[in-house]
């Protein structure tokens, strides 16, 4: 038995080394554009890279410089999937047992093309589409991967998300910079850890997520497991935010600030949108700043459970003035489409010779306001203003 095992471990070493030999003295220049017409055809994409190169720091490793993936279609040239450094090391043991998996994947600047068409389309572009419309199976990547294929860590820096919402007008972009993506177990059949924080309409980083994530070959759904997140609403930039929130820019809100955390059990994306959702908001030490106030709304603290159809305001709590205070509680039902919002509010206390900003010619109120309210709210918003872009 022992002799076996040494002749297994020998004829393993040597495989090993059959590999390391064959590329080491292998141009892989001649070798990727092979593996590039493959993906093309089965991907049905354009592949563009500047220089592929091997290395041995940590393991065999292939470097790729300057890549780019264009989907086919009517699409402008700057809409593609692309990255200044591709850094990748394989698992040598795992291509002598048949399967493919990759040590490491280190991605420098990449850049993902997010694009939302007239026809209500989601396109990622460079990799494929989610649509309700869509009868076709999108492109599998299992045509060109195996599903035993597993990446063990993967990292990006400097990562940008660009989205462009084709079917508004006029045409609205976001763009998400300053990424850092985490991805572990990185797998094709199977949940992957991934944990990126960046910047959303701001400089500086705003906000956190760490996640469970699961796409399906089929493209039909994306689904996320034990979601937690946290913003830093002192970095956002308030101006961006509202050309990215319509409903915002009828709000005299001026300055908002706190942070925000969530954690959500559950988070089922299709084609329709938001197709399942559980979980938990909670927003600490906030304040905002209205138009029509003299003194911020401050030490707000609320705390939200969210479901498909309901969002239930378990507290909210504020100060304004010397001696101003709230109190809220209640819910939104169908808050996704057309809110109908029952609320319990106290306000106690309210001061309003040191709130209320009046013109010259105008009647001034002095006192002490406090406030008992139980009712239902049916708000009425135009229906070419979407709450969210």
């Amino acid at each position: 038995m022992k002799k076996v095992l040494i002749a297994f471990l020998i004829l393993l070493l040597l495989g090993a080394a059959a590999i390391a030999y064959f590329f080491s003295t292998t141009d892989l220049n001649q070798i990727v554009p092979v593996i590039r017409d493959q993906l093309q055809r089965t991907l049905k994409i354009s592949i563009q890279y500047q220089q592929a190169s091997l290395g041995w720091k940590n393991g065999l490793g292939i470097e790729i410089q300057k890549l780019s993936i264009e989907p086919q279609g009517d699409h402008p040239k700057d809409d593609v999937l692309r990255a200044d450094e591709i850094r990748v090391h394989l698992d040598l043991f795992s291509i002598l047992t048949g399967h493919l998996q990759i040590g490491s994947v280190d991605v420098v600047k990449p850049v993902v093309t997010i694009v939302k068409t007239r026809q209500k389309k989601i396109l990622v572009l460079g990799l494929g589409n989610f649509s309700s419309k869509n009868t076709d199976k999108p492109a599998s990547a299992s045509g060109a991967l195996p599903l035993g294929f597993l990446i063990q860590d993967l990292k990006a820096a400097e990562a940008e998300i660009l989205y462009r919402d084709e079917s508004a007008s006029p045409v609205r972009v976001i763009s998400v910079h300053g990424l850092k993506v985490k991805i572990e177990n990185f797998s094709l059949s199977q949940p992957f850890t991934v944990e990126i924080s960046g910047s959303l309409y701001g400089n500086a980083k705003t906000f956190d997520v760490s996640t469970r994530l699961q796409i399906p070959l089929s493209g039909e759904q994306i689904s996320f497991t034990r979601t937690k997140a946290a913003v830093d609403f002192d970095a956002l930039n308030f101006e961006e935010l509202k050309i990215a929130l319509p409903f915002l820019q009828k709000i005299p809100l001026q300055e908002i600030h706190g942070n925000l955390d969530a954690d959500f059990e559950k988070i089922i994306l299709g084609s329709q949108g938001i197709q399942d959702l559980s979980g938990r908001m909670n927003i600490r030490d906030g304040s905002l700043s209205l138009t029509s106030l003299q003194k911020p709304v401050r030490d707000i603290q609320v705390s939200l459970e969210i479901s498909p159809q309901t969002l239930k305001i378990n507290q909210a709590d504020f100060k304004i003035a010397t001696s101003g205070a709230g109190q809220i509680h209640g819910s939104v039902n169908n808050w996704q489409k057309d809110p109908v919002i029952s609320l319990e509010a106290n306000l106690d206390q309210i001061p309003l010779g040191e709130i209320l900003e009046y013109q010259p010619s105008q009647i001034h109120l002095e006192g002490i306001l406090s406030v008992n309210f139980r009712g239902e709210i049916t708000p009425q918003r135009d229906p070419q203003v979407p709450l969210i872009n």
